[in-house]
């Protein structure tokens, strides 16, 4: 049955439906900037590839994998590894070529995302913008404060105490107030974005046992 926006709301609250429900059933702004954003970081993703891959040369996506990997394998990138989610951000904004005695001695010296920015190649300025931001901002520990199911996220990033409201349907999931995990939460445009999360969920029995310096030093 469709509900005219004058009519009464159908939960009985007594209000119009205009002034009611169907308020809250509305995106808000936030809702639409994040929808627009998420938009453009799914369309940078091949736009990475494809400069790294011109830029940097079909060996970068391996030596980077290895140097993630500290080193311990020599098999090179894994595309079906359970850790992309978050190797695939760190490769595009915190992974530096080794230009020094390696077959990438002609590379940049700066990571894929800022030399894709710098180059301004084939890229809007909003693009722009949010690599040099997600360049900007740091891998961390967050702990989850609040979780508003299929909606948003509630945090507090651990090593700076900062917090952030992170509107991610997906990312509320099989998580709970109390877990801690490891990643880049982007701010743009007024809002919290998730960049990366690594796929390990700390839960709350776990925290003392597995502090973030204790996590970060065993890798």
């Amino acid at each position: 049955m469709n509900i005219g926006r004058n009519d009464p709301c159908s939960c009985g609250s007594g209000k119009k439906y205009k002034k009611c429900c169907l308020v809250e059933s509305q995106p808000s702004q936030d809702e639409f900037k994040k929808h627009r954003w998420s938009a453009i970081q799914t369309g940078l993703i091949n736009k990475l590839m494809n400069h790294i891959a011109k830029v940097y040369g079909p060996e970068a996506i391996h030596e980077a994998y290895n140097e993630f990997q500290l080193f311990e394998t020599e098999d090179g990138f894994d595309p079906e590894s359970q850790e992309l989610p978050i190797f695939m951000p760190w490769f595009f904004y915190d992974w530096y070529p080794d230009v020094d005695g390696s077959l990438l001695e002609d590379a940049p010296d700066m990571t894929p995302a800022l030399s894709l920015a710098e180059s301004g190649k084939g890229i809007s300025s909003d693009e722009e913008e949010y690599l040099r931001e997600c360049c900007k901002t740091s891998f961390s520990f967050f702990e989850i404060l609040e979780v508003v199911p299929d909606k948003s996220l509630k945090l507090k990033d651990v090593l700076t105490e900062e917090f952030h409201n992170v509107l991610e349907k997906k990312a509320t999931q099989g998580v709970q107030k109390g877990d801690m995990f490891f990643g880049k939460v982007m701010s743009i445009d007024g809002i919290d974005i998730l960049e990366a999360c690594a796929p390990l969920i700390i839960r709350p029995e776990f925290k003392l046992l597995s502090t973030p310096a204790t996590l970060f030093l065993e890798g």
